[in-house]
C-alpha cells in the first residue's frame, strides 16, 4: 500500500505540461542563444533592471547599442521550461542608457588618487602598472 501511495505522490509532484504549453516552452527556448551572452541583470524591477556587463562579451557580440532589446533569462536553450516555476521566465529588456555599478564611486576616487600620483609623469598613465596602486593582477 505504502509503495502504492508513494508512486502516486511522486506522479503528483511531476509537473504535467500540456502539449500548448510544451509548444510555447520550445518557442521560447529557441530565443535563447547561449553564444549572446553578455552579463547579468543584478537589479531587477518592475521598471527598471541594471545588468552588468562583461566587456569581452560585450565585444564578442558586436557592441550593444542604445535602444536595442536584450533577454534575461536563466533558461538554457536546451532546457524544458515548466511555467510553472520561478525560474521559468524570460524577460524582454530595452537598453534605454548607462548605469553606474554599486561601487562606481570607489572606483572613480581611486582613479582620481592614481591620476594625482602620477600628475607629471609623462612617461606614465594613471593606471601604469607600475604604479602601484593595488589594483594590479600578477
Amino acid at each position: 500500500m505504502s509503495d502504492m501511495v508513494s508512486g502516486l505522490v511522486g506522479r503528483l509532484e511531476e509537473p504535467q505540461l500540456t502539449e500548448d504549453l510544451k509548444k510555447a516552452g520550445k518557442f521560447l527556448t529557441e530565443l535563447v542563444d547561449e553564444e549572446a551572452y553578455i552579463g547579468e541583470v543584478y537589479s531587477l524591477g518592475y521598471d527598471e533592471a541594471l545588468v552588468q556587463i562583461h566587456d569581452f562579451h560585450r565585444q564578442k557580440v558586436g557592441g550593444i547599442p542604445a535602444l536595442s532589446f536584450l533577454l534575461a533569462t536563466r533558461v538554457g536553450p536546451s532546457d524544458e521550461i515548466d511555467a510553472q516555476k520561478e525560474d521559468a521566465s524570460i524577460v524582454l529588456l530595452r537598453v534605454l542608457d548607462q548605469a553606474n555599478l554599486p561601487n562606481a564611486e570607489e572606483a572613480l576616487r581611486v582613479r582620481v588618487e592614481n591620476a594625482q600620483r602620477v600628475s607629471g609623469e609623462i612617461d606614465k598613465n594613471w593606471d601604469d602598472r607600475s604604479r602601484g596602486h593595488g589594483c594590479d593582477h600578477p
